[in-house]
């Protein structure tokens, strides 16, 4: 499960990263160019943020997992 974890601690990483540029750019008022979309290659934890879900195997990361679950119903951001 090591392998899993640690994309989804990376896909947190990068969702908590687009959404501090994102309150950046609007600041700046540039928000025409705040990013929308993470790309994301592992398809464990494209189907992990996708599916509400509870497993055992996923209590260690459950509060990343509801941060980026959150943000994926809000529109906050989206999973290429």
């Amino acid at each position: 499960m090591v392998p899993l974890s640690t994309a989804y601690y990376a896909l947190a990483q990068a969702i908590k990263e687009a959404i501090w540029l994102q309150s950046l750019l609007k600041h700046l008022k540039m928000q025409k160019y705040a990013p929308k979309m993470i790309h994301c290659d592992n398809e464990g934890a494209i189907a992990l943020a996708k599916n509400p879900t509870h497993h055992a195997r996923t209590k260690h990361i459950d509060i990343q997992l509801q941060f980026v679950r959150d943000h994926l119903e809000r529109g906050t951001m989206g999973l290429l």
